[in-house]
């Protein structure tokens, strides 16, 4: 079960990441602060991948259909990336981050239609019950109906998770079929070298971007490297944790570890943005947290 290892692990990075990027949106563009995530993992995910192949790791030799998926990949995260800052600032940290979780059915659905990945009735209870549990983080008013869960996905903030939910499902997949796509058994290879290649495709069209449409955002996010540092780290780390796994195990069953991210943004939530939870929330992070169980039970 060493995916699941890396996936906790991954998790914790991507909150790290998240909480960090949070504080760049007063300095920067939204486009401004998505590009940091990539320029500056850039350099920590070429590290990584020269580290695992001095090591004597094997790194796969690409194909067309590599560059294909790491392409597709790279531009639905970037997207991805900017509906998620945007959401940030109309929501507090903890539900904002539940929101991105919609990926969860898509990317179930879609990985056995497109990828043949199995889905299983225990794993699809699981994802039934944490998805549950995101509704219910989705209600605003004090009291609670059928017809508030359902009226809350039509507000900005619930359409701006969704968007999010749907590029991290494109990524997802992307990154699932690329890594396939290279018939290695060297895991640590496969997933280096694909984060390597989409972070460098994503880092050449957003520094392409700024310099036609927002020029002095360049010279901003050079600026900004002390504050931005941290954050492509962690947000390098993270990625590279999830492309492991999931060169490993199917992406629906790794992104429903991933929903750990939600349970770690309480203590950002409560300890570094003093917001506190209400009791909804943490009854719906309950659910999640038994989904997450139903999961590994189901594939133990």
């Amino acid at each position: 079960m060493l995916w699941i290892a890396i996936s906790v692990a991954a998790a914790a990075l991507q909150t790290a990441r998240n909480a960090l990027q949070r504080k760049l949106t007063g300095l920067l563009s939204p486009v401004g602060a998505t590009s940091t995530r990539f320029v500056y993992g850039l350099p920590f995910a070429i590290v990584y991948l020269a580290a695992i192949a001095a090591a004597g790791v094997a790194v796969p030799v690409p194909g067309a259909i590599f560059f294909a998926w790491c392409a597709l990949g790279a531009v639905t995260q970037i997207l991805a990336m900017l509906s998620l800052i945007l959401l940030l600032q109309l929501r507090n940290f903890t539900v904002g981050i539940a929101y991105t979780k919609t990926e969860l059915v898509q990317i179930a659905l879609l990985s056995a239609i497109v990828l043949s990945d199995p889905l299983t009735w225990g794993s699809s209870a699981a994802i039934l019950v944490a998805t549950f549990g995101i509704m219910l983080l989705s209600t605003t008013s004090t009291r609670l109906s059928w017809k508030e869960i359902v009226l809350g996905w039509t507000e900005r903030p619930a359409l701006l998770g969704l968007a999010v939910g749907a590029g991290y499902t494109i990524t997802a997949l992307a990154i699932r079929g690329a890594t396939l796509s290279l018939h290695s058994a060297s895991f640590l290879g496969a997933g280096a070298l694909a984060l390597v290649t989409i972070l460098a495709m994503q880092t050449l069209l957003l520094v392409a971007w700024l310099a036609w449409r927002e020029p002095t955002q360049t010279l901003r996010v050079i600026e900004s490297w002390r504050q931005s540092a941290l954050p492509g780290l962690t947000g390098a780390a993270a990625s590279a944790g999830w492309m492991t796994a999931m060169t490993l195990e199917p992406a629906a069953h790794v992104r429903m570890i991933g929903l750990l991210e939600v349970v770690f943004s309480y203590g950002v939530t409560i300890f570094w943005f003093r917001e506190r939870p209400t009791a909804r929330e943490l009854a719906a992070t309950g659910l999640v947290v038994g989904g997450i169980v139903l999961l590994l039970i189901s594939v133990a």
